[in-house]
C-alpha cells in the first residue's frame, strides 16, 4: 500500500546515527559536523515518481520513480551509486544496487512523522522529522 510522503519535514532527533556514521567509516570530523545538522527534507510524490530534496549544511536533491533504476551522490562516501526503491507495505525501501551489502535505507510515516531508518548489518539509525 503506497503512502503520500508529501510535504516539509524538519529533522526532530536521531536514535544511533553516530554508531551507523561509524560504521559506514565516516571520518571524526564528516561525523561530527553530521551529527550536529538538523536538515528539513521537503518531498514531492506524484504516485510512484518522487522528488526528495535535504537541506541542511547543503541541499542535495535525488529524483526517482519506484522500481527504476537511478543513480545518487553518496555525500558521505563521495561516489554516485546505482540505487532502486520500491515498495515493501508502506514502507519505501531503497537499496544500493553497487553495493549489495551496502545499508539499506527504508522511509515511512510513524505517528504522522516521517522515519528514515538506515541499516548497515546489525547496526540501525532512525532519523525522526515533524511534519511543519
Amino acid at each position: 500500500m503506497a503512502v503520500d510522503f508529501s510535504g516539509t519535514w524538519k529533522h526532530e532527533k536521531n536514535e544511533g546515527f553516530e554508531e551507523f556514521l561509524k560504521a559506514m567509516k565516516v571520518g571524526l570530523l564528516p561525523r561530527s559536523m553530521a551529527l550536529k545538522q538538523s536538515p528539513t527534507v521537503v518531498i514531492t510524490q506524484n504516485g510512484d515518481d518522487f522528488t526528495i530534496t535535504t537541506k541542511g549544511a547543503r541541499t542535495v536533491e535525488i529524483k526517482f520513480k519506484v522500481g527504476q533504476e537511478y543513480k545518487e551522490n553518496n555525500a558521505l562516501e563521495g561516489k554516485e551509486f546505482r540505487m532502486v526503491a520500491n515498495w515493501d507495505g508502506s514502507k519505501l525501501v531503497t537499496k544500493n544496487l553497487d553495493k549489495p551489502d551496502g545499508a539499506i535505507t527504508m522511509r515511512e510515516i510513524e505517528g504522522g512523522k516521517f522515519v528514515q531508518t538506515q541499516k548497515l548489518g546489525d547496526i540501525t539509525c532512525r532519523r525522526i522529522f515533524k511534519k511543519t
